[in-house]
């Protein structure tokens, strides 16, 4: 890639670290270049603070190519930078997380090496631009959620936040299941679903399928991932307490008796504060207090009667992080209101297009952790 885009590229670097608790007990970053042979620019323990670690960035340069090795870049990442003794953590089960930036297809093969990455529970993110292959990121990424395709990578200053967002709350390891299977093993987390009752009975048939679906791929149980599911129109109501059910079997159970409730108007502010003063209470299973992440999955196809502002605000002091789905006539400026990010932000035609592709979302509500932080503004 020329200079104006490894200029754009590094600046996008600079944005996350300043955006980041750097140092050798928070978050550490490496950088490393490649075109036809790879090279490290930066060790994972080079730096320990914003101001050194930026300093470093201004340093790097392009290298003209025609071709490139992706394979074994991804190779150099995974034999020199994820050791110990170049910073790496990950004997201490910290996330270990890799973001290639091609413009090219590969010259060698993607396969094997993103493999290898993939059993060592190394989470592999891939953004393309020009004459990168998409397929070929699919191969490298750890979710194909996780491939971003750019048409110039000077739009990454344009879309950054929705990089960092993932950068910074992805957890967890990808473990492989035989020799072509992969799932993620995540920690423990409290979900709850916020379903718009006034859909009809084939969306919320839509709705209660693709829930099914995520609870088929998670380890359900109070010492692992828990699900809680709450209905709105004007009022809000508890279909299934985040410590109802401990199995998948009960759980999917009580899923099929949850019924639509048709209704001219919502109130997604009320909603939200039932689910904050009601259910992420830990007599209603809420771990908040033990630091569990906490989520709620928001999914209307109507704009809100009542406020948003006050009572997502009041989730986001709380640490939880919502994220927003919609369809038909939901407002996608109050769903970036109720969002924790603009990143989880989902607009769909129709929700019965959640069960085309389920793993986007499956896959943030897997990943996401941590917390949200609120200044005083």
């Amino acid at each position: 890639m020329g200079a104006t885009i490894i200029n754009a590229v590094r600046e996008f670097i600079k944005r996350f670290v300043d955006t980041m608790p750097i140092g050798p007990n928070q978050v550490q970053v490496g950088v490393a270049m490649f075109s036809t042979t790879p090279k490290s620019e930066i060790n994972l323990n080079s730096f320990s603070s914003k101001e050194s670690l930026s300093s470093a960035l201004s340093r790097i340069k392009p290298k003209p190519s025609v071709e490139v090795n992706i394979g074994a870049a991804l190779d150099f990442v995974r034999t020199n930078m994820l050791r110990p003794e170049s910073g790496s953590r990950i004997q201490d089960q910290v996330t270990q997380l890799v973001l290639l930036l091609t413009s090219k297809k590969s010259k060698d093969s993607v396969q094997q090496p993103a493999e290898a990455l993939r059993q060592r529970g190394v989470l592999t993110l891939a953004a393309g631009s020009k004459d990168a292959d998409e397929a070929e990121l699919k191969q490298i990424a750890f979710d194909e959620a996780m491939v971003f395709i750019l048409r110039d990578f000077r739009l990454l200053l344009r879309i950054s936040r929705e990089m960092i967002s993932h950068l910074s709350t992805l957890t967890g390891v990808v473990v492989t299941e035989g020799p072509t299977e992969t799932a993620l093993a995540v920690g423990k987390r409290d979900i709850i679903f916020l379903i718009d009752s006034s859909m009809g009975s084939t969306i919320i048939n839509a709705v209660r399928e693709f829930i099914k679906r995520f609870v088929d791929t998670m380890p359900i149980g109070p010492d692992q991932v828990q699900v809680g599911v709450a209905m709105f129109s004007t009022t809000p109501k508890s279909e299934i307490n985040l410590n109802s059910f401990s199995s998948k079997e009960s759980l999917s159970s009580a899923l099929s008796r949850i019924k639509p409730k048709p209704s001219v108007e919502v109130n997604i502010g009320a909603a939200l504060d039932f689910v904050r003063t009601n259910m992420l209470r830990p007599e209603s299973g809420s771990r908040i207090q033990d630091q569990v992440t906490q989520l709620v999955l928001l999914l209307t196809s109507k704009k809100s009667k009542d406020s948003v502002q006050q009572p997502a605000e009041a989730l986001r002091r709380m640490g939880v992080l919502t994220l927003a789905a919609g369809s038909k006539a939901a407002d996608e400026a109050e769903l970036k209101q109720i969002a924790f990010d603009e990143a989880v932000v989902f607009i769909l035609r129709d929700f019965r297009l959640l069960l085309r592709n389920p793993n986007e979302m499956i896959s943030h509500l897997s990943t996401l952790t941590g917390v949200v932080v609120t200044g005083p503004n």
